[in-house]
């Protein structure tokens, strides 16, 4: 166990002690949300967790929750941007995006799901939690707005389509990035305007 100390009674762990010492005992379905809404919420760091894991020899699924930490390391932070990464828009089969790269426009920065620099286009996986309320959706157009401003195409994937037709996403998205392949006359006319 952990290193713990008593407060007013109780037992205390530090938070990522806590994660690390409690994520196998949680159900399949309630680890990724636990585990990323701690992160989001910034209770805890990617750093901290490894840090935790690292004094915690023995830890019920710890190959899962190292992929876990690693992927929040690297900007994830649901399992939705997680599964789509993993599981459908994998480095493999698209080596030229750009994971939770950051776009300016302005005085503003946004930061993209998935980013292909040559071609311009941003990939966001949009989740009902994050996506689904009125306001959400309104921030999301004039995000997507802002980054057309500089010639940003943002393609958004749901839950649905993620987790239902992963195919039909990875075949949206070659079709786009064919499509917005620069041409040499392209590269001559943006040399121009330089």
């Amino acid at each position: 166990m952990p290193e713990t100390v008593r407060v007013r009674g109780f037992t205390v762990l530090d938070a990522a002690d806590a994660i690390v010492a409690g994520y196998g005992s949680l159900e399949i379905g309630e680890r990724a949300e636990t585990f990323y809404r701690a992160v989001r919420s910034r209770i805890v760091s990617p750093e901290s967790l490894a840090d935790a894991l690292e004094r915690t020899p023995r830890v019920r699924n710890r190959r899962e929750l190292m992929l876990r930490i690693a992927a929040a390391g690297a900007g994830v932070e649901s399992y939705l941007e997680e599964h789509g990464l993993r599981r459908v828009f994998t480095e493999r089969e698209f080596p030229q995006l750009h994971r939770q790269h950051r776009v300016r426009v302005g005085a503003a920065v946004y930061r993209t799901d998935m980013f292909d620099r040559a071609t311009r286009t941003a990939v966001e996986l949009d989740g009902a939690q994050f996506h689904g309320s009125a306001r959400a959706r309104m921030r999301d157009q004039q995000r997507d707005e802002a980054l057309a401003s500089i010639g940003v195409l943002t393609l958004r994937f749901s839950y649905r389509d993620i987790i239902d037709r992963p195919e039909w996403c990875k075949d949206t998205l070659r079709r786009v990035l064919e499509d917005r392949q620069p041409t040499p006359r392209d590269a001559s006319e943006e040399a121009d305007l330089a």
